[in-house]
């Protein structure tokens, strides 16, 4: 929530910045500072080495079927990454950078409220339906973006669409650490990560040719209809799987 809060102000430096040198300056100094920060930080003290992989754990199946299915989604996420709206936005409709700048530092504002939602939507209906529901809204808005007639339409979509569009984030990574057991979780959470970074790495790639060769609007509804045909997989694969003693 408060790196999403944080973006938000970076996000407006680009309405205010002189030129596009000063935006590069503005990012390469902070990530200066990010690392002098990682340096400061306190070393870990590691946990005892464990030789087992998820193959030989009790949950690997399940947690080989997550991955598989956290991948798709990410592969429909690398359609309409930030940078490529933005593409969209001022080829569409020419919306100027300084307004760019102000539309995306209103949706972090909204993307770290979703995560606050979160909470209480996962306590009143629980993980799985409130990562499902909110997850296929989210993307129904995402294609609505698509058939936008005006800037201001399709930026408010935009908003809403980032409102909804955390609330699945730490309900699936609780969701994730609930239904292994906790010798499990570590292999859980690397193996699910991994398929998530690999499969959102390969989609950007293609979605320059989708926009040339299809239209403009093209990745908003391929990668819309990929995440929503991942939250019908995710609710019928894992709808009858009960969560840990431990984890209600």
């Amino acid at each position: 929530m408060i790196g999403y809060a944080s973006a938000a102000l970076g996000a407006l430096l680009v309405g205010i910045a002189v030129g596009w040198q000063a935006l590069f300056i503005v990012f390469l100094a902070t990530a200066v500072l990010q690392a002098l920060a990682y340096r400061l930080l306190p070393a870990a003290i590691a946990g005892p080495a464990r030789s087992a992989t998820d193959r030989a754990l009790p949950s690997g199946p399940l947690i080989r079927r997550m991955a598989a299915l956290f991948a798709l989604d990410s592969f429909g996420g690398g359609f309409v990454l930030q940078s490529l709206v933005a593409y969209f936005l001022h080829t569409r409709f020419a919306v100027e950078a300084s307004t760019l700048g102000v539309a995306f530092a209103v949706a972090q504002v909204l993307t770290a409220i979703s995560l606050v939602l979160a909470v209480p939507l996962a306590s009143r209906f629980g993980l799985l339906p409130t990562m499902v529901v909110s997850h296929l809204v989210s993307n129904v808005v995402l294609v609505a973006i698509a058939a936008a007639p005006t800037a201001a339409i399709a930026i408010g979509l935009l908003w809403i669409r980032h409102l909804l569009s955390q609330i699945d984030v730490p309900t699936r990574q609780a969701y994730v650490m609930a239904v292994v057991e906790d010798r499990e979780r570590e292999a859980a959470a690397s193996t699910t990560n991994l398929a998530r970074t690999l499969a959102q790495a390969v989609s950007p790639a293609v979605t320059g040719w989708v926009m040339q060769a299809v239209a403009l609007s093209a990745p908003f509804v391929l990668g819309g209809g990929l995440k929503m045909l991942y939250d019908v997989l995710l609710y019928t694969t894992f709808k009858d799987v009960e969560l840990r003693d431990d984890a209600h």
